[in-house]
């Protein structure tokens, strides 16, 4: 089986991202429970203004519910 050629970039990202909280974590003294608080707050942050993006890409004034 051949892997697509981007399969082992995000491999690698994804374990540098993996350490990457792991550090975080504990340079803040947080818990697991809080960071993944943290991280759910920030995805959903994202998503609000990607599904805006999508919906209305020449209207940046509007939300992502408004027709």
């Amino acid at each position: 089986m051949r892997l697509h050629e981007r399969t082992m970039l995000v491999q690698q990202a994804r374990a540098e991202f993996g350490m990457l909280c792991v550090e975080f974590l504990r340079g803040h003294d947080l818990t697991w429970g809080e960071w993944t608080s943290i991280l759910g707050g920030e995805l959903a942050q994202q998503a609000k203004y990607q599904i805006r993006d999508e919906r209305h890409p020449d209207d940046p004034d509007a939300r992502g519910d408004e027709a």
